[in-house]
């Protein structure tokens, strides 16, 4: 009797596991090149910490998956990545996904904010972020994931223009 409960103890551990966040090879490999290229500043990186670009990867790989990774080109055949995020071409649904983990990820306004140059004066940056919220900016980000350019007649480009306006 004790040899069938271990069994199952058994059983149960290897499924926990294999639920868990412990990933396979490839997962770990997408994960860990999508978490890269996020940390890099390079023109289209996003300079994330570590931390907040390991939570994108290894969210991206949960909701998105490694197959569907890899047919966007965010990763490689090898799972490696050299990706241009704005040549990415999602579904809607992942796009917004991605948008999604993002942003739960990072504060895409601050995000957005130092992706559009940086060169922005505090109190415009200031200005902007208090005119948007966060389902505003993961629109955008869920646009540009999908292939799309964001509209000009949005909720962010009208508060820049207010913002950038002297009064």
């Amino acid at each position: 009797m004790s040899s069938i409960r271990a069994f199952f103890a058994a059983a149960v551990l290897v499924l926990t596991l294999s639920s868990s966040g412990c990933g396979s090879g490839d997962e770990d490999k997408a994960s860990a090149a999508i978490s890269k290229e996020f940390q890099s500043d390079a023109p289209d990186g996003a300079g994330l910490s570590k931390k907040d670009a390991d939570c994108v990867g290894d969210g991206w790989v949960d909701k998105i998956g490694v197959d569907n990774l890899k047919k966007y080109g965010v990763v490689t055949k090898d799972g490696g990545s050299d990706t241009k995020f704005s040549d990415v071409k999602m579904s809607q649904d992942d796009a917004g996904s991605a948008a999604g983990v993002l942003g739960g990820c990072t504060d895409l306004t601050k995000l957005l904010l130092s992706q559009a140059g940086g060169n922005l004066d505090a109190s415009v940056s200031d200005c902007i972020s208090e005119a948007v919220d966060e389902g505003d900016v993961e629109d955008v980000f869920a646009t540009i994931f999908a292939g799309g350019t964001p509209s000009t007649d949005n909720k962010i480009s009208q508060a820049a223009t207010k913002c950038l306006t002297p009064s």
